[in-house]
């Protein structure tokens, strides 16, 4: 990249700045907690009456799950039949009753802006805008060859059921990338930023545990305790970590019963399964499936057997180490050494959209914002 070009770009990116972090900070006004089904569509169309001007359509999909907010895929199309796809989300993590109590808004000081969502990731959808406005402005014939898309999931956070399958029929032999505006992290150095070409794999489990209610005094022994029977399983869960392999198990929440007076009748707990390669991953998640059935907790008085039930949620597959992806990172170290700045890659243990969207077409991550302290409600992060 010539110099002048250089310069043209970075006075560009400079002048659009402050209009995209005014554009950043009414994104993150509104909340869009992933049950928030209301904010996660007028964020939506926030978004999409930005993209309008450039060119883009919206296509808009109703999630599978009614209480969910509509998946956004919006689209400009070009001279050409190559494309670009950028995927972000509209969700955050938090829901309104939380931000309140932790103060957990827009703030800026003089390095850093906070709040939900100025990285993960509606900074990234900043980003891309900024990148799109800035070609649009400085070399349009970029913008003018190549068909766009930006593909909004509405569930991110929670794992969508039905995202990967929509977001996949936008990726042809012909995608030139598949770009995920999850954050950036800070290289250890702070001289630069690291985006991301794997990922682990992460599946999220449900258990129920049914037991037998009964009077804890007058009717003890009829009871089949339902928290005994998921207090035993959690001990095995957690128990079957392996570091050295790359797998980790996780129980978050646990709930059940009605009383200290009462056998309870009820648990449930919801789990959490990392692994870094398929075949780990696939052994994984078979082995927490195979945990239903009988438990072992029983009635004193005639046997009576707890049940226990899992419910695999939306999951996100490894996203090993391949060279499609390797290639764009190689790209994106070059571009930023073209215009004097430091991208390193790196493998993440967090999943994103990029896990199911890696072998269909070259895939690179983290190109959003650099943050910190994500999925955390706190104003001001302490280092």
């Amino acid at each position: 990249m010539d110099d002048h070009l250089k310069g043209r770009l970075v006075r560009r990116i400079e002048s659009l700045l402050g209009p995209s972090l005014a554009t950043l900070r009414e994104l993150v006004s509104v909340n869009s907690f992933t049950r928030n089904r209301a904010g996660v569509n007028e964020n939506g169309r926030m978004v999409s009456k930005l993209f309008a001007p450039l060119g883009f359509d919206t296509h808009v999909a109703h999630a599978t799950d009614p209480e969910l907010g509509d998946h956004r895929f919006l689209t400009r199309t070009g001279a050409g039949h190559q494309e670009i796809v950028f995927i972000s989300h509209l969700d955050t993590v938090y829901p309104p009753e939380v931000e309140r109590a932790n103060g957990f808004c827009w703030h800026e000081d003089e390095q850093r802006v906070y709040g939900p969502g100025v990285a993960d990731v509606k900074g990234g959808t900043v980003v891309a805008h900024l990148a799109l406005q800035t070609l649009a402005l400085e070399l349009p014939h970029l913008l003018e060859q190549l068909n766009w898309h930006v593909l909004l999931n509405a569930a991110e956070e929670e794992g969508s059921a039905d995202f990967p399958r929509l977001a996949r029929d936008y990726l042809t032999p012909h995608t030139l990338a598949c770009l995920v505006l999850e954050h950036a992290r800070a290289a250890g150095d702070g001289r630069g930023s690291l985006v991301t070409t794997s990922r682990r794999g992460s599946a999220r489990f449900v258990v129920d545990v049914c037991g037998r209610a009964s009077h804890a005094g007058s009717a003890h022994e009829r009871g089949a305790n339902a928290v005994c029977e998921l207090a035993g399983l959690i001990t095995r869960v957690e128990a079957a970590t392996d570091y050295s392999r790359g797998t980790t198990f996780n129980v978050g929440r646990i709930e059940g019963g009605v009383g200290s007076n009462t056998v309870a009748g009820h648990a449930r707990g919801y789990l959490d399964v990392r692994a870094d390669t398929v075949e780990q991953f696939d052994h994984a998640t078979a082995w927490i499936e195979s945990l239903a059935g009988v438990g072992h907790v029983r009635s004193a008085a005639d046997g009576f057997a707890c049940r226990v039930d899992v419910t695999r949620l939306p999951s996100y597959p490894p996203w090993p180490e391949n060279a499609a992806s390797q290639r764009l990172g190689k790209m994106a170290t070059q571009a930023a050494e073209a215009i004097g700045q430091f991208v390193s890659t790196e493998r993440r243990f967090g999943a994103s959209d990029g896990c199911h969207l890696w072998n269909h077409a070259p895939t690179l991550d983290g190109l959003g914002p650099i943050g910190e302290n994500i999925h955390c409600a706190v104003k001001y992060p302490q280092r």
